[in-house]
This record gives structure tokens, sequence and C-alpha cells, in this order.
């Protein structure tokens, strides 16, 4: 996600493609794998928050395709430590603010697991599921 440009996002905000990576601070032309380049449906829900990103860009901002789409204030993109810094703070917030319990496990790679679990769970076929994880060494065979 930290390499995601406009380009990557369909015109109708219907489809999402991944075809880079960013690590260590630099752009990767490629993913880890050949399987790891790959069309995304984009449900409702986040067809419109893309929507609404790109409506509420400047004309040049939208006229920049390549442009990156998840930037800090200071236009630099967002890195792995960045999400990861955020996300323990939204675990110290939840547990002084919330008076709540949060298992230290939580990482952002969980929400992979999240997500291919409850996938799976609402009917999502292991095959497809491979696929949107970039995770299927077999694509596109006949």
């Amino acid at each position: 996600m930290c390499a995601l440009r406009w380009n990557d996002i369909s015109p109708d905000f219907t489809m999402m493609r991944i075809d880079e990576s960013f690590t260590d601070l630099k752009y990767e032309t490629d993913t880890k794998t050949a399987s790891g380049v790959r069309n995304i449906p984009l449900n409702s829900f986040l067809q419109e928050k893309y929507r609404e990103k790109y409506n509420s860009m400047t004309i040049e901002e939208k006229e920049d395709r390549n442009r990156l789409i998840y930037i800090n204030k200071c236009n630099n993109p967002y890195t792995s430590a960045n999400i990861s810094t955020r996300l323990r703070y939204i675990k110290r917030y939840i547990r002084e603010n919330m008076n709540e319990e949060i298992d230290d496990s939580i990482t952002p790679h969980y929400f992979r697991h999240t997500f291919t679990t409850l996938g799976i769970e609402s009917g999502v076929s292991l095959k497809d599921m491979q696929e949107l994880l970039g995770t299927c060494k077999y694509k596109n065979v006949a």
C-alpha cells in the first residue's frame, strides 16, 4: 500500500492493481514474486473512500496519475515503520483511554490474516483468496 499510486486505481474506482513494492525507503519496480502482481476488486466502501480522496485533490494533483496515494504531511511516502508506530499508538490509546485490553501480537501483518480468515468464512474460494493475496503460484492456468 505504501507504493500505491493513482494510476494503480481504475478510473471508475472499482479495481486496484498491485505491481510494485516499497522497501527500505526505495521503490521496487516489481513485487517480491511474480504472483505478487495482481488486480484486486474494491468493495463499495473503498470505492467511495478513494473517490472522496481523489475528489479532494487539486487539479494539478489529479493530473499526476503517478502520484502516491498515501503520503505524509511532508509529501513523503509512508513506510512500514510509520504504520507499525501508528498501530502501537492506537493500541496504547485503546488501553489508556478506553480501558480495553488489546493483544500485543496484533501487527500490520495480522490484518492480512484477518482478511484471509474473513474472506474464506464468507465463501471466497481458497484459490481466489490466494490470488487476492498474491500468493497463488499458478495464476491464469487454463
